[in-house]
């Protein structure tokens, strides 16, 4: 009788230890907490954080310029109220009509077209000559907005889930940071350049963002393990659903349903806001007539 030699005890205990890892030991993509942040993350948050400070900058550089585009435009105090307020109005409205559409078209789609508007909107205010086209311009520009649940949602795709935060919160510390850069170097061009020269600083930064967006931001979503296990459940169910539509057409219908746009209520949010800043405007005024026709004009045509 033989006696097993060492080395085969050890390969014995080493094979013994190959056991299949529980599924909670499996390795997943982003890691756990304790891990680094991927190199591409930070790319994207740079990238965002400066869309970021372009569109509050552009919201708020115009406001030293209040008292000389009333005198321009020949308008009252609550009438240039509106071109703030237009800004907001439209980013308001637009925000979860944006949200909604990168969810059906894509987030890097959605946010370039979104910039496109955004850079149309910026030579119309530049060369406008009255208060209307003033407006609209900045209507288009107030379109900008709805770039930021849009950013927020890229970076909960690029970040791990511990390390969510770091990104989301340096993105929305750019909202104080692009209000004060608008705030000064708003006032020095308006008081050594004239108020459409604040425009015109835009046109090149947008430009330039754009094709820095289109060129270097790839959008590869790192999924958490909930979101894989979602997936993979919901690549069964396409499954089953694909084989199901070739006996019949009605699941296909269904299935569109899910991703339609909800016109309707971006409608009704449009008119809730309007109505409540024209209400405030000419109440301020002193013309509550013209506001009760104002609005018995919106009732008629949109209900």
């Amino acid at each position: 009788m033989t006696l097993p030699h060492d080395d085969d005890i050890h390969y014995k205990n080493a094979k013994s230890d190959e056991s299949p890892p529980l599924p909670s030991q499996r390795i997943t993509f982003p890691p756990p907490s304790g891990n680094k942040i991927p190199r591409e993350a930070w790319k994207v948050v740079a990238i965002l954080s400066s869309i970021a400070t372009m569109v509050m900058y552009g919201e708020t550089m115009l406001v030293p310029a209040i008292p000389t585009l009333i005198k321009d435009f020949k308008i009252t105090y609550s009438t240039s109220s509106w071109i703030l307020t237009t800004y907001l109005l439209t980013g308001a409205v637009m925000t979860p009509i944006a949200g909604k559409l990168s969810d059906i078209y894509g987030k890097k789609k959605v946010l370039l077209i979104i910039m496109i508007v955004y850079a149309v909107g910026v030579p119309i205010a530049g060369f406008s000559t009255n208060i209307s086209t003033m407006i609209i311009a900045r209507g288009l520009q107030g379109v900008g907005l709805s770039m930021f649940p849009i950013t927020f949602s890229i970076v909960r795709d690029q970040f791990p889930r511990e390390k969510m935060a770091i990104g989301q919160g340096i993105i929305t510390s750019m909202f104080a940071g692009g209000a004060v850069i608008g705030l000064s170097i708003g006032g020095f061009i308006i008081q050594h350049y004239g108020w459409q020269f604040t425009f015109f600083t835009i046109i090149p930064i947008v430009i330039a963002l754009f094709f820095v967006v289109w060129r270097f931001l790839h959008l590869d979503p790192i999924l958490q393990p909930e979101q894989q296990q979602r997936e993979e459940s919901e690549h069964t169910l396409k499954k089953v659903s694909s084989e199901s539509d070739k006996k019949s057409s009605s699941t296909g219908d269904k299935a569109r349903i899910s991703i339609t746009l909800d016109i309707k209520g971006a409608i009704t949010l449009a008119i809730a806001i309007t109505s409540f800043l024209l209400v405030l405007t000419y109440l301020q005024t002193g013309g509550a007539q013209h506001c009760r026709l104002r609005l018995s004009l919106l009732q008629e045509l949109f209900l």
